[in-house]
């Protein structure tokens, strides 16, 4: 599968790309810094699953997520645990919000498979 991550730490995009490298389901990994660039590289190569962050410089993930959403997956992984946030990314599309820090590899790697199957993935903070 291909993947996505979205996030304009280049800390948290290089580990979740390691990380994600040690899954045995995903082939592919990409980065984007911003929700723009998500967007642009997402037309490129129609990723499964993207792992978006919400505050990003240029296009933030909640106003990237309509338009990524009809592609992809995507899994709100963020700082941002209030409700509002998290209500706003469920309407607009999100499969799965997810609060990093909190989650593990074996939680990133359920939660991708569970919203490639359909399911929604909401991590403690969410619910």
């Amino acid at each position: 599968m291909k993947v996505l991550v979205a996030d304009d730490n280049v800390i948290v995009r290089m580990g979740l790309t390691k990380l994600l490298r040690e899954i045995a389901e995903v082939d592919e990994v990409y980065e984007a810094g911003d929700g723009q660039e998500a967007i642009d590289v997402s037309k490129k190569v129609l990723p499964d699953i993207v792992l978006l962050d919400v505050r990003m410089p240029r296009l933030g993930g909640l106003d990237a997520l309509p338009v990524l959403s009809e592609r992809s997956k995507v899994i709100m992984l963020t700082s941002l645990d209030d409700r509002s946030t998290i209500a706003m990314a469920m309407e607009r599309g999100a499969a799965g919000y997810l609060v990093h820090g909190s989650i593990d590899s074996n939680q990133i790697a359920g939660a991708i498979a569970t919203c490639l199957q359909g399911g929604l993935v909401l991590g403690p903070e969410a619910v």
